[in-house]
């Protein structure tokens, strides 16, 4: 039989072993699983590790995220780095040299968007967090994803990626939400039952981003979208956003 069967674990749990034990069989014991939810991996030592990034600063990382203001470096990377790291919200800094003079400021998000390697800048993010919470860079898209496994209501899934230093992944082009379908595509359970929640609400008679002022652009939604009848959450589908019940269980994704 090739047609999964999804048995949720409720109430959810962690663990760091799973083991299957078999009750009844036929002839012989023979099975095929996955085991879906949120790999968080620990890491031990000293300092935080930052790795450059080539990127695109952008107006909404400034004005929303910065933690460390524009200071004076004493000189050297490692010095904004320690600044950074003894921040426990900072997660990434950039570090250039204005006039001869060079800066370090710290943000509570990741920079990530690609962009052209600056001379006079350098931008540097926590890789060891990064690796922790499993998420993965997808330079085609543009973006840092992270799929979580575990089913839960719209509220649960946007704390969730809160806990992991990110919000519900905002889906604001077509060519974002091909390659994030096309990333889906690639995990046998997932794409059997394709609905993620993702960054969206319906307040005020307007569909906009989650915290934001951004409407969304019409042309994300699939046929017959949005409908506040359906809900006022935004879920993404494999033919598009819909409008859906923020009290559904469904898997979500985490992003910038």
């Amino acid at each position: 039989m090739n047609t999964p069967v999804t048995s949720p674990v409720t109430p959810n749990i962690t663990a760091r072993y799973l083991r299957i034990n078999p009750q009844i069989w036929q002839w012989f014991i023979t099975l095929r699983f996955d085991v879906s939810g949120c790999q968080v991996t620990e890491h031990t030592g000293g300092r935080a590790r930052f790795e450059r990034k080539s990127v695109t600063l952008t107006e909404d990382m400034v004005s929303m995220h910065t933690v460390i203001p524009s200071m004076s470096a004493a000189g050297s990377v490692l010095d904004c780095a320690l600044a950074c790291h003894s921040q426990s919200t900072c997660m990434s800094f950039t570090y250039q040299i204005t006039n001869g003079v060079q800066w370090c400021t710290g943000y509570s998000a990741w920079i990530v968007v690609p962009g052209p390697i600056s001379l006079n800048m350098h931008a540097f993010v926590n890789q060891d967090v990064l690796d922790k919470y499993g998420y993965k860079e997808d330079e085609e898209a543009a973006i840092l994803y992270n799929i979580i496994e575990v089913r839960k209501n719209q509220e649960s899934a946007s704390a969730t990626c809160t806990t992991m230093y990110t919000r519900l992944i905002k889906v604001n082009t077509t060519s974002m939400m091909e390659r994030i379908n096309n990333i889906v595509a690639g995990y046998f359970v997932l794409k059997h039952d394709f609905r993620f929640y993702v960054s969206g609400v319906y307040r005020s008679s307007v569909w906009s981003y989650s915290g934001e002022a951004d409407v969304i652009n019409s042309n994300l939604w699939s046929t017959g979208n949005p409908d506040q009848g359906q809900g006022h959450c935004v879920m993404l589908t494999q033919t598009g956003l819909s409008s859906v019940d923020c009290q559904q269980q469904l898997f979500s994704i985490c992003g910038n």
